[in-house]
C-alpha cells in the first residue's frame, strides 16, 4: 500500500533545492482526514491521484497542468497554468514538512473543486 508522504529538503546545485519525500506517519490525524477527503472526492469520478499515493512536487505540478487541459476555454487554461507556475515557484523555499504536506493536499482539493465547478457549467 502506498502512503502519503512528508517533505524533506535536499540541497542541489548550490542555489536550488530539490524536494524529496519520505514515508509519513499513517496514524496521524492529518493523514486520516486527507484520505477520507480524497476518498469522498474520488466517488464523483474526477481526475485525482491515487488515494495515499506518493506525490512528489514535480508529480503534483504535472498533475495540475494535466487538470488544466480539462478546462473548457483556452483563456481559463492559460489563467490556471499561470497560477500553478506562480504557486509552485513561490513555495519552492518551504522547509516545514507539515506546511508542505498541507500545500500539496490543498492543491489537489482545489484542482478538483475548479474542475467540478467548470464541468457543471458546460
Amino acid at each position: 500500500m502506498l502512503v502519503a508522504t512528508r517533505h524533506k529538503t535536499v540541497k542541489r546545485r548550490s542555489s536550488s533545492y530539490l524536494r524529496c519525500w519520505a514515508p509519513a506517519d499513517t496514524d496521524s490525524l492529518h493523514y486520516r482526514q486527507y484520505v477520507s477527503q480524497l476518498t469522498n472526492l474520488t466517488k464523483g469520478g474526477t481526475m485525482l491521484p491515487l488515494v495515499g499515493a506518493e506525490l512528489k512536487p514535480v508529480q503534483l505540478y504535472r498533475h495540475l497542468l494535466r487538470c488544466c487541459r480539462q478546462l473548457p476555454t483556452e483563456a481559463m487554461q492559460k489563467h490556471y497554468r499561470h497560477a500553478i507556475r506562480q504557486g509552485y515557484t513561490s513555495h519552492a523555499d518551504e522547509d516545514d514538512q507539515e506546511r508542505v504536506q498541507m500545500i500539496v493536499q490543498r492543491a489537489v482539493v482545489d484542482a478538483d473543486w475548479i474542475l467540478t465547478k467548470y464541468s457543471k457549467k458546460k
